[in-house]
Formats: structure tokens, sequence, C-alpha cells
């Protein structure tokens, strides 16, 4: 056992020291007012560390039966992982191009080689952004794990904030014929928020709650006028930005 320990420990030790050199522009001297101690700080413990390479070189669905059976989907928000991520702290920014989310464990993964996986604190962090799409850290009085969470910003200004939160959906295969599921699947779904002083609050996206939060009979009949007009929804996380930038900046006098 002591043995493992020490293995175990070394193994951490250079794991640390080589991510600089193995994920492209997250070398202190490439990143924007930062040092080794900072960028240390953000990495999860040597604990969160051995775990997250335990998984990463497991199924995605320990937690479905039938462990050897073919799996369909995984937990990864984004389909692979050559994406530009931007993590934030304070006033300093750490870039790199190897990220990927976790929706399952609500966790941001940098992939170090095909089987080791490196794992950022949440706590350490005020925001990630990968791919031009920005995260940021919530209260969640409803999840069963960590009460902070991780929500996409979909809308934060004007004093309407619209965020969203994913999940999975497990279904377990089946050795039964009759039920023709021979496989596992793993199905991402999302929900949508407001906030209540960083506290998440659930959040219907349709045209009655968007207007309701314009809150300005003259700038509601502007969105819902801009929405016809250009065949925009107000069900639609990327088409509601666009009718409200149209509506906050345009010249209503």
């Amino acid at each position: 056992m002591k043995m493992k320990t020490i293995l175990l420990t070394a193994l951490l030790s250079i794991i640390q020291v080589s991510l600089f050199a193995q994920i492209h522009n997250a070398d202190p001297s490439n990143v924007t007012g930062s040092t080794t101690a900072d960028y240390n700080s953000l990495i999860g413990s040597q604990f969160d560390i051995s775990k997250i390479n335990s998984f990463g070189s497991v199924s995605d669905v320990s937690s479905l039966k039938f462990g050897e059976r073919n799996t369909e989907g995984d937990s990864y928000l984004f389909e692979n992982w050559d994406n530009n991520g931007a993590i934030y702290v304070g006033d300093k920014v750490y870039r790199l191009s190897n990220i990927n989310y976790h929706i399952k464990r609500d966790q941001f993964i940098t992939r170090i080689q095909a089987d080791s996986m490196f794992i950022y604190d949440k706590y350490g962090v005020d925001s990630i952004s990968v791919n031009n799409r920005k995260f940021k850290k919530f209260y969640d009085p409803t999840s069963k794990l960590e009460k902070v969470v991780f929500a996409e910003v979909v809308y934060d200004a004007n004093g309407i904030q619209i965020l969203k939160n994913y999940y999975v959906k497990e279904v377990e295969g089946s050795p039964n014929p009759m039920i023709n599921r021979p496989t596992n699947v793993i199905k991402k779904r999302s929900r949508y928020y407001t906030t209540d002083n960083s506290t998440l609050v659930p959040y219907y996206l349709n045209r009655r709650n968007v207007l309701k939060q314009i809150n300005d009979s003259e700038l509601e009949d502007l969105a819902k006028d801009f929405a016809k007009e250009n065949n925009l929804s107000f069900k639609s996380d990327e088409e509601v930005p666009l009718i409200l930038d149209h509506v906050f900046n345009s010249d209503t006098e």
C-alpha cells in the first residue's frame, strides 16, 4: 500500500508539472497576468485528480446496469476536445485549446492524454468561456449534489438574466429482445433559469416570460413586432438574444 501511495503521488506530481507543456497556450508565459501558482490554484485537489482519472478510463455510464453493453452518446457537452477555452479568475484570463464540460459531474475538464484527464476546481474560478459560450457559477437549491453549479449565460444585460443548465438522462439497455433496447443511451437535456440574488430560479423560455422581464409596454410591442417581422421565436435561446438586443439598442423616441 505504501508503494502504491508513493507511485500515485509521483504520478500526480508529473501530471501537474507536465500540464502546461501538453495544453496549448496554458503555459504561464503565454497567459495574461498569470503565474504558475495562480494557475495551480484552479485545479482540483489530488483526490479530485485521481477521481477524474478513474472515470476518464472507464465508461461514462458506470451507474447503468449491463456495463459491458454498448452505449450511444456520452455526458460531454461538446462533441470533441478541440475547443477554445478561457478561465476567468479576478482580472486574470487563462487560455487553452483543449477543454470540455462533463454534464453529469458539472465539471470542466482538460484531457492530457487519451486515458488521463484534468479537472478544474469550480470554487477557484469566476467563470469559464468555451467557444465564446460563457458559463458562470450559481447557487442551485434543488441540486442533489453540490449546490454551486455552472450554467450557460443565454442573456445577461439590461436587468434581464436568462440561463441554461444541462443534465443527462440515462436509459438502460436490456437483454430482453421484446423491449428492443439493445444499448444504453445517454441523452443530453437542458432547462432554463433566471436568478434571484445569484440563486437559480426555474424559468420557462416563452413569449410571456420574456416580455414580462422587459417590463415596458412600448419595448414589449417593439419586441413582438420585431420577432414577427423576422420570424423569430421567443422559445429559442439563439433568437431571444437577437430580439432583446434589438429592443434595447433601438431608438424608440
